[in-house]
């Protein structure tokens, strides 16, 4: 009949096992979506409005696990197209790891969760009027891209800071942001590259360190093509900050 509700297999197919971030109970599911999550293809598993393919049999939980599945899968699909077709003004060039903290920015007295320093290239070489310009939005969600291994790396933006001169976005390298990784093998990457461009980053910061008109452009060029790289994608704004309940 016209009422009936017609099942792809997937829908049929319990929850759990697709991907390393697909999980019977919803509230394991990461928000931040993995690279395995990212790079599968198939079908995921949303529930019925019918109820057909229901796997949990309470009714509240049930009615929070199809909330949680169908808004999360919302955000995702959106930030798939942000990732596989980006705006340009989106996407930032030569993003290298070039250092990690613990420190409260705001609160020197504080401290904060375990964030990694990003420096990305100028957008096409130009300043920016950080006061009015919308990038990089705290708590909102990047991707690193990895030319080389053709994979995406999620994190948070947890510092962006505005109002320090010659520092942070500020940097006369290039804007400079704080970022949370989500998963373990991400951190342990982070902290890979972070040992790679350490010699590099060094000299890159000592170069401006003196006038401009001293600085040896050539050198700079060359340091940047030495960097362990990625291309960073922004891909949505602030609703992954937050975790299931």
């Amino acid at each position: 009949s016209a009422n009936t509700a017609v099942c792809w297999g997937a829908d049929l197919e319990t929850p759990g096992g697709r991907h390393d971030n697909d999980h019977p109970n919803y509230r394991d599911i990461s928000l931040v979506p993995t690279k395995d999550e990212l790079a599968y293809t198939g079908r995921s598993w949303l529930p019925l409005a019918s109820g057909e393919n229901r796997c949990v049999q309470d009714l509240d939980q049930c009615l929070l696990d199809k909330n949680f599945r169908l808004l999360r899968e919302d955000a995702v699909g959106a930030m798939r197209e942000n990732i596989t077709d980006p705006r340009p003004s989106k996407v930032w060039k030569n993003a290298r790891i070039i250092g990690a903290s613990c420190k409260d920015v705001r609160n020197p007295r504080g401290t904060a969760p375990l964030h990694f320093l990003v420096q990305v290239d100028p957008y096409e070489g130009k300043s920016m009027n950080w006061q009015r310009q919308r990038a990089f939005p705290p708590d909102g969600l990047v991707a690193f891209y990895d030319d080389v291994g053709k994979q995406h790396i999620m994190a948070t933006i947890y510092v962006r800071m505005l109002d320090q001169p010659g520092e942070w976005l500020l940097h006369s390298g290039g804007p400079i942001i704080g970022v949370v990784f989500h998963h373990d093998n991400d951190v342990r990457t982070a902290i890979s590259d972070i040992s790679a461009n350490k010699d590099i980053n060094e000299r890159f910061q000592d170069i401006f360190n003196v006038t401009k008109e001293n600085r040896d452009i050539e050198e700079i060029t060359q340091l940047k093509s030495s960097f362990k790289t990625y291309s960073l994608i922004e891909v949505s704004d602030s609703f992954f900050s937050y975790r299931p309940v």
